[in-house]
């Protein structure tokens, strides 16, 4: 950078330079940006410290391009800001300006309390769908001002359909020193353009990087004069588990819709990037009746895009939440809402698809219905066969059980009847023979008798 030298004391000067020719995501200084759609995102004034910087971080959920920032100061005299920018997060350069990028330099009168300020001479920076760029609003005096937050520097702290702005750190000397206030909230207001509905040439701008927009439809394009747009409304079943869960109230459906509108916008945009989230709508939600910790809510969402061929809106949306759950469930805690604080995992389902104010079946829900149904056929034919098998070989067994045991009661009577038999004719032969024994001892004697005499 080159150097500049009002306002800019001693060894602080070469940090305070023109803008180099090294770019963070800057916009051509010849682009002619009069004919966007001018749109801005404006914080409370709800300040409560402050020092001579702040640094934080924009992620855009849609492309667009900042056209200028205003930020809070409570004093009305001409002081000096700067605003630095680098791609990719203020985090990682908290402590050095050599990776920003000057896009701001003015000796400008503050607004006081009443009002923001609006900086001077700022170059406008471009922003992917998606892509983080940090961004350092410094004075040369004390007079910024800012809010403590309670949540942790990168958190999510303000947000609407097109942008997010994050937690950042306040910086407690000029331009940049190792003194830093952690968790601070920007207080200000972001000017921007929509670039993914103009019709500004991309050429126009002059980047870091080139590298595409993720895409699973890379033959379309969002600005093809050819597509037309569609509406759709799909019905979801979110379930949400958690400890002690309870109903939200509408404050809570209010968080819970812009969180699931945010996120699904910044998920689908990357596989459609035509596609836009118009409104998310509750219809009802209800308590698992036993512990409480089930949340089933339904939600319609309706969905804006250009027509780029065949695909399910319904399903794209159910499998956005299934495959990034996690990141969905960081989004809702991240809504400080007390009913979704102890979530532990989102689940989504379609109910059923809702168009041009008709109710139908998709067309892979009937083929998966039919399906299922000549599975289902196939398996109750299967186990009523299997069932017939089993029962005809359970008689078959049982049949031949009882022939074998007629076989075996058989063989036991007839040995039974020849063992009888045989007792029968030893008890005779014992009885013959002791008859016999008796007759031979009588005639004996009756001999012996007669020989005495």
């Amino acid at each position: 950078m080159k150097e500049i030298s009002e306002g800019v004391e001693g060894s602080n000067r070469s940090m305070i330079d023109k803008p180099s020719t090294d770019v963070n995501n800057l916009v051509d200084e010849d682009v002619n940006l009069n004919h966007f759609e001018k749109i801005s995102m404006a914080t409370p004034m709800d300040e409560d410290t402050g020092s001579f910087g702040l640094m934080f971080d924009v992620s855009s959920i849609k492309s667009l391009v900042i056209t200028n920032l205003q930020f809070y100061t409570d004093v009305t005299t001409m002081i000096r800001c700067f605003v630095f920018t680098t791609r990719g997060g203020s985090y990682k350069s908290r402590t050095s300006l050599d990776d920003w990028t000057l896009i701001s330099d003015g000796i400008i009168q503050g607004m006081g309390k009443s009002e923001f300020t609006p900086v001077a001479n700022f170059r406008p920076v471009f922003l992917r769908s998606g892509e983080v760029q940090g961004f350092y609003v410094t004075l040369t005096t004390s007079d910024l001002r800012y809010k403590k937050s309670p949540i942790a520097v990168g958190k999510i702290a303000d947000y609407n359909s097109h942008l997010r702005t994050f937690v950042g750190i306040g910086v407690g000397n000029y331009p940049a020193d190792e003194l830093f206030y952690e968790s601070q909230l920007w207080r200000g207001v972001i000017e921007y353009c929509n670039w993914e509905f103009s019709t500004a040439p991309p050429t126009t701008f002059t980047m870091k990087s080139t590298t595409p927009i993720d895409s699973k439809i890379p033959t379309t394009s969002p600005s093809d004069p050819s597509l037309t747009f569609e509406n759709h409304i799909t019905l979801q079943h979110i379930t949400l588990y958690g400890s002690n869960l309870i109903l939200m109230d509408s404050y809570g459906i209010s968080k819970f819709t812009s969180s699931t509108s945010n996120f699904l916008t910044e998920v689908l945009s990357k596989q459609i990037p035509s596609i836009r989230i118009i409104d998310i709508h509750v219809t009802s939600q209800s308590l698992n009746s036993t512990n409480n910790s089930i949340l089933n809510v339904f939600v319609e969402i309706h969905l804006e895009y250009k027509t780029i061929g065949l695909f399910h809106p319904d399903f794209l949306v159910q499998e956005s939440i299934r495959a990034k759950n996690k990141i969905f469930m960081m989004e809702l805690k991240e809504t400080m809402v007390p009913s979704l604080q102890k979530l532990y995992d989102v689940k989504a389902v379609r109910v059923f698809k809702v168009y041009r104010n008709s109710v139908r079946v998709p067309t892979s829900d009937k083929k998966s219905s039919k399906k299922f149904a000549i599975i289902s056929i196939l398996i109750a034919v299967f186990t009523i066969f299997f069932f017939i098998i089993i029962c005809s070989s359970a008689i078959f067994y049982r049949s031949q059980c009882a022939l074998k045991l007629q076989e075996v009661e058989k063989a036991q009577v007839e040995e039974t009847n020849k063992m009888c038999e045989d007792s029968l004719a030893i008890a005779l032969a014992e009885k013959y023979c002791s008859l016999h024994s008796e007759n031979m001892k009588a005639i004996l004697m009756s001999q012996w008798t007669q020989l005495d005499h």
